[in-house]
C-alpha cells in the first residue's frame, strides 16, 4: 500500500529554518569543498523548484478555469459589468501581439482594447435592401456566417454548396429564418467542375437583375475521401418534401445549375450533382470504407467527425498528390477567377452604385512572414488569388467593382486528429470563431456602403490593411 511521505514536524522545520537563515548570511562565494553543504544546497533548490512548477501548473489551472468563462469559449458570453478575474500569467494578444493580464468578457486571447474594437465589429451591420449577393461555400463555418450577416441586413442571396439541402436544413433551424428564408437561394455547385462553374455564372447571368455583392468564400484546404462525405450525400438525395417549410423554400426552385450524368458529362438533368461527384474516387483508397469517419458522429463545427492520424495539412511539397494540387487551386483560385470574369455584366447592370467583391484569402498566401514547409499547394493557391486582387483591382474599380481579399484570421484547427487532440490538452486556443471571420469578411462592404469611400486593391488582417 502506497503513503505519500509525512510532513515533517514543526521541530524539524523550524532546524531546516534556522539551518538555511545561516547559510543565507554567508559570506560569498560559499564553501565548495563540503559535500554535506553541497547535498543541502541541492535539496533546497529541488524543493523550490517543485514548488514554483506547482504554482505554475496552479496558475494554469486557475487561468483555464478564467478563460472558460468568456464568452467565446462557453458560448453564453458573460456580462460586460463584471469584469473577469485577471490571469496569472500574461498572455500575448492575437492581434497587437502585447501582452496582457485583464480578459475581455467575450475573448480570451486579445487584449482589451483589440477585445473591445472586435467586439464592436464583430456586431457591425449596415442597410443592404435591394442589394443582391452571391456566396460560394456558403454551407458552414464562415460562408455560412458571411451568408445569415448579408440575409440579416436586408440583402438577397445566393449562395453555393455541394450539399444544398443540408446547407437548408441548417438555415431553417436559425430562430429568424422566417424573416429572411424567402431572400435565400441555395444552389448546388462543386467548383472543382470548372466547366460547370461557367455554367452556373450563365445561369446567374440569366436569372439576377444584378450583383451587388461577391464574397469568394468557398476553399479547400485538406482533401477529404468519399467516405467522409457518404452521410451527407445519403441525406442530399431525401426529397425536398422531407425537409422543414424554410427549409424546402430555400432549395425548391432548383439545386444546382447544371448535373452529371452517369456517362460523366455535364448536364441540367441530375440536380444532386453536386453531392454525388464528392463520392467519386480519385486516388488509390478513395473507394474504401473507414473507420475514421463514425457515422453520427460531429465535430465543433457539426460536420462528420475526421479521426484521420493525418491529413495533407502536414504534408511536404513530395507528398501532395497531383489530384489534391489541381483541386485546391480550382476551389481556391480558379473558380473565383472565372466567376469574376464570368459576372462582369451583372456587375454592370442595374442602378449605378458601388458594388463589392471579396476574395477570402488566408496567412498562407502572403509572402511575408515564415512559412513551414507544409501544405505549399495551399499556400500557392492563396497566394495565386492575392495576386488576382493586385493584378485586377483597378480594371474593376474602373466600373465601381471593388475588389479587395480578407485574411479572416484564425478560427479553426486544420491539423490531424492527433494533432489537434494534443494542441487542446496543451491548453491550446483557437483565439476566434466563424462568426469573427465572417465580419472581417464583409467589413469591406459594410465600411464602403457607409463610408462611400470603398478600399480597393487591399488585402485585410483584423480589419485592417496589411502587406501581400
Amino acid at each position: 500500500m502506497q503513503t505519500s511521505n509525512p510532513l515533517p514536524n514543526d521541530a524539524n522545520l523550524a532546524i531546516a529554518r534556522d539551518v538555511l537563515l545561516a547559510l543565507d548570511r554567508l559570506p560569498t562565494p560559499w564553501p565548495t569543498n563540503n559535500p554535506l553543504l553541497a547535498e543541502l544546497v541541492r535539496f533546497a533548490a529541488r524543493v523550490v523548484a517543485r514548488e514554483r512548477k506547482q504554482q505554475r501548473a496552479d496558475g494554469r489551472e486557475r487561468d483555464a478555469d478564467v478563460r472558460a468563462e468568456t464568452g467565446i469559449r462557453s458560448g453564453s458570453p458573460a456580462s460586460p459589468a463584471v469584469p473577469l478575474p485577471a490571469l496569472a500569467r500574461p498572455s500575448t494578444c492575437y492581434v497587437c501581439k502585447r501582452q496582457f493580464n485583464q480578459l475581455h468578457h467575450f475573448y480570451d486571447s486579445l487584449c482589451l482594447e483589440c477585445a473591445d474594437w472586435n467586439f464592436l465589429r464583430r456586431h457591425r451591420t449596415t442597410d443592404l435592401r435591394g442589394r443582391v449577393a452571391l456566396v460560394t461555400g456558403g454551407r458552414v463555418k464562415a460562408g455560412y456566417h458571411v451568408t445569415l450577416k448579408l440575409l440579416r441586413a436586408g440583402a438577397e442571396v445566393v449562395a453555393t454548396t455541394r450539399f444544398p439541402k443540408d446547407a437548408a436544413r441548417r438555415f431553417a433551424a436559425e430562430p429568424d429564418a422566417e424573416i429572411w428564408a424567402g431572400r435565400l437561394r441555395l444552389v448546388g455547385l462543386d467548383l472543382r467542375a470548372l466547366a460547370a462553374t461557367e455554367q452556373f455564372a450563365a445561369k446567374m447571368r440569366s436569372t439576377l437583375p444584378h450583383l451587388d455583392i461577391f464574397v469568394a468564400n468557398a476553399a479547400q484546404t485538406v482533401r477529404r475521401p468519399p467516405a467522409y462525405y457518404r452521410s451527407l450525400v445519403e441525406a442530399e438525395r431525401e426529397p425536398l418534401a422531407a425537409l422543414p417549410t424554410h427549409a424546402h423554400e430555400m432549395v425548391a426552385h432548383e439545386a444546382s445549375a447544371a448535373a452529371l450524368a452517369t456517362d460523366g458529362t455535364l448536364t441540367t438533368s441530375h440536380p444532386g450533382w453536386p453531392a454525388e461527384l464528392a463520392l467519386l474516387p480519385l486516388l488509390p483508397g478513395d473507394e474504401t470504407a473507414s473507420d475514421h469517419f463514425p457515422v453520427g458522429q460531429l465535430d465543433q463545427d457539426q460536420q462528420q467527425l475526421d479521426l484521420r492520424p493525418e491529413n495533407s495539412w502536414g504534408l511536404p511539397q513530395e507528398s501532395v498528390s497531383t489530384i489534391e494540387l489541381v483541386e485546391a487551386h480550382a476551389i481556391n483560385c480558379l473558380a473565383p477567377f472565372l466567376l469574376l470574369r464570368e459576372l462582369r455584366p451583372l456587375f454592370r447592370a442595374g442602378a449605378p452604385r458601388d458594388r463589392f467583391a471579396v476574395m477570402v484569402s488566408a496567412l498562407e498566401g502572403q509572402f511575408a512572414g515564415e512559412k513551414t514547409g507544409r501544405h505549399p499547394h495551399t499556400n500557392m493557391a492563396k497566394a495565386a488569388l492575392n495576386m488576382l486582387v493586385r493584378t485586377s483591382a483597378a480594371e474593376f474599380a474602373a466600373d465601381r467593382v471593388f475588389l479587395t481579399a480578407v485574411d479572416p484570421g484564425w478560427f479553426s484547427v486544420q491539423a490531424a486528429a492527433p494533432a489537434a487532440e494534443r494542441f487542446t490538452t496543451e491548453g491550446g486556443r483557437v483565439p476566434l470563431d466563424a462568426d469573427d471571420a465572417a465580419s472581417r469578411i464583409l467589413d469591406p462592404i459594410f465600411s464602403g456602403v457607409e463610408s462611400g469611400q470603398p478600399a480597393s486593391g487591399v488585402l485585410f488582417k483584423d480589419y485592417r490593411p496589411v502587406r501581400w
